[in-house]
């Protein structure tokens, strides 16, 4: 059977189709302009986002009443906040006296939301509490009521995940979720006290149409060629990688599941090496506390397989290594601005909650080894569509679904995610791209870190310094010169790509670390990160990096460092905490990006030489641009 699903006509004449399917064939190709037109695009944002459920975040984002948010979800500024009842509630972020976006933090705790422009103040369950002048208005409690901030149409929650709708009628949550929701509930039952978000957000955007996000993440294919170094990494740890056992799912209704057995361990579950042998003691545990709690068969269940799923047409679930959540905004036909928060065990041990965190950013996250590649496959992707071919207009058959986004396939049977299967999938014209005709059917720590003189935020511990500009360090002196000429030198090797050399100023117990938050008060070790390298992990990104198949930097990008402000805050036996500034420039694909923030290091001193200890870089994440990427540019 052959279907062609056409669109409606975009200015050229007869229009033309979006999908070509033949099943006898193998065949199922996608026209690329459901990638790059604007008007596609905004018939998605009409008739998807405006229609359907949209996940807007976790319950435990908010922990406290009062605590907010502020997103943007499908276009539109919300507050996403727990009133001091305790109900979750989702408000559009706009004053109703003259519709001037109303809260301009992007997160915090309040009773009151109050209105910069004419002060009017709303409570935070939506109340009109106050306004200047009210005797100029009607003394009349309906006139209050019809100036309340106005909830989202529909809010429900399932097993903790928020979804809003802004089409008062949809159907209910868990009608929209079908069997979406039981792989949710899967994930919340890992934890005996159910499971939590970290407070810190990874928030950064990808140059790329939300489609290919969603199709890279369920895409098992590209796994080993794309991220060969990660692969090889896991392989000289001892831990014996394969793709070949993989299946995904269509889950009906958008909805889908990609089931992975040999990619990689998973903490607590399923054990490998880089893990050590306390997690493989603890893992043993946890399948025994798992089994008597939840039963054999669910505990299995949930255990032997790492799973990505997706709810339609925003939420990507990563039980991996660890779990994330991440969100998709879309902005524009070529722009997705991506969220990710870690999800953790409520309660587990601090070691257990490091090790997470630092295995997990490894490879996901705009720091981590599979991440950047993938962003920039994406991006790759959308420059390979312009500039706009001319459609063909082959025949139609089958129901019209203008604009709309088409479930990959409908398939009734288990079939291995095979490259054989992808090389049967049909010829590729360069209007057209090819994918696997079916979704196969088959049912199957970072260390802590050393007690700091000064948080962000406390009174600064000044150092016993011998003489202005000098610190005692055990029996050495440190000066502020050197530590600078330290620095300065670090600064060059980066920026003449000498990576090499780069990896000799880490001691072995050195660390990289990009926190995800610069706010005051919060420690990275329970907020997460960007990037939390051990010393091996550094030397894989370093080899990494300077291989040909390091897709985000081949070719590498060009930098210039500045270094400034450069303070020596504490010497203790053998260890030095120092802060400076940075301003990081980045030439990258035709682009200019600007990286701020500070350094936060820890030098280890030797008698001869200053190495890292800890090297941390804070950046301000209002300077990240869209599609800054990380990686070692920090």
């Amino acid at each position: 059977m052959v279907q062609q699903t056409p669109v409606r006509p975009l200015g050229a004449p007869g229009g033309g189709a979006l999908i070509d399917e033949d099943w006898e064939a193998l065949r199922f190709r996608v026209h690329r302009s459901a990638y790059r037109e604007p008007e596609l695009f905004q018939q998605e944002i009409d008739r998807i986002w405006n229609h359907t459920w949209l996940y807007l975040g976790h319950e435990t984002e908010l922990p406290r009443p009062g605590d907010f948010k502020t997103r943007t979800l499908g276009g539109r500024p919300l507050i996403f906040c727990r009133d001091s009842d305790g109900e979750v509630r989702a408000f559009f972020n706009s004053c109703t006296h003259r519709g001037t976006v109303l809260c301009r933090h992007s997160e915090g705790n309040t009773k009151f939301f109050q209105c910069f422009y004419h002060a009017w103040a709303f409570s935070n369950s939506g109340e009109l509490a106050a306004l200047p002048g009210d005797d100029a208005y009607p003394d009349d409690p309906g006139f209050r009521a019809s100036m309340a901030l106005r909830q989202v149409p529909r809010l429900q929650i399932h097993e903790g995940f928020v979804f809003v709708a802004f089409d008062p009628d949809v159907p209910d949550l868990l009608t929209h979720l079908g069997a979406a929701a039981h792989y949710m509930s899967l994930t919340a039952k890992i934890g005996p006290h159910g499971l939590t978000t970290l407070p810190g957000v990874q928030l950064y955007s990808v140059k790329g149409n939300w489609k290919l996000a969603v199709e890279n993440a369920m895409d098992g294919y590209h796994f080993a060629p794309t991220h060969n170094t990660f692969v090889g990494y896991l392989r000289e740890t001892g831990f014996a990688v394969t793709d070949d056992d993989q299946y995904a799912y269509d889950l009906g209704g958008g909805h889908g599941l990609l089931v992975l057995t040999g990619h990689n361990g998973r903490i607590g579950m399923v054990w490998e090496p880089r893990f050590g042998d306390e997690e493989k003691a603890r893992t043993t545990a946890k399948r025994q506390e798992m089994e008597s709690r939840l039963g054999t068969e669910l505990a299995g269940e949930i255990a032997d397989a790492s799973r990505i799923l997706f709810v339609f047409p925003n939420l990507l679930l990563f039980d991996l290594e660890a779990l994330t959540i991440r969100q998709l905004e879309p902005v524009a036909a070529d722009r997705t601005d991506v969220r990710a928060w870690q999800f953790v065990e409520v309660g587990e041990p601090e070691s257990v909650r490091a090790l997470r965190i630092k295995t997990m950013v490894s490879f996901v996250g705009p720091g981590g080894l599979a991440t950047p590649t993938t962003s920039r496959r994406t991006r790759r992707c959308s420059v390979a569509s312009w500039p706009p071919p001319t459609r063909p207009t082959p025949p139609t058959t089958g129901a019209t679904c203008p604009g709309a986004w088409p479930t990959r396939s409908r398939a009734t049977r288990a079939v291995p995610s095979t490259r054989a299967r992808c090389a049967a999938s049909g010829g590729t014209g360069p209007a057209w791209w090819a994918y696997p005709r079916v979704w196969p059917a088959r049912r199957r720590p970072c260390p802590p870190r050393p007690a700091r003189a000064a948080r962000r935020g406390s009174e600064v511990t000044t150092p016993t310094t011998v003489r202005p500009g000098v610190v005692r360090v055990g029996d050495r002196e440190v000066t502020r010169a050197e530590v600078e000429d330290f620095l300065y030198h670090e600064a060059q090797l980066l920026d003449e790509w000498r990576l090499d050399e780069w990896f000799t100023l880490f001691e072995p117990e050195g660390r990289l670390e990009v926190p995800t938050t610069d706010g005051a008060g919060w420690d990275a070790t329970t907020a997460g990160y960007f990037v939390c390298d051990d010393y091996d992990l550094i030397q894989a990104r370093v080899k990494r990096l300077k291989s040909r198949k390091a897709h985000a930097e081949n070719p590498h990008s060009r930098t210039h460092r500045m270094v400034s402000n450069v303070i020596l805050l504490e010497g203790g036996a053998e260890t030095l905490w120092i802060t400076a500034n940075f301003v990081i420039h980045r030439y990258r694909d035709g682009g200019t990006y600007t990286y701020v923030g500070r350094y936060e290091h820890v030098l280890k001193v030797d008698p001869d030489r200053l190495r890292f200890r800890v090297r941390r870089a804070v950046p301000v994440m209002e300077s990240m641009d869209a599609g800054a990427r990380l990686s070692f540019i920090l």
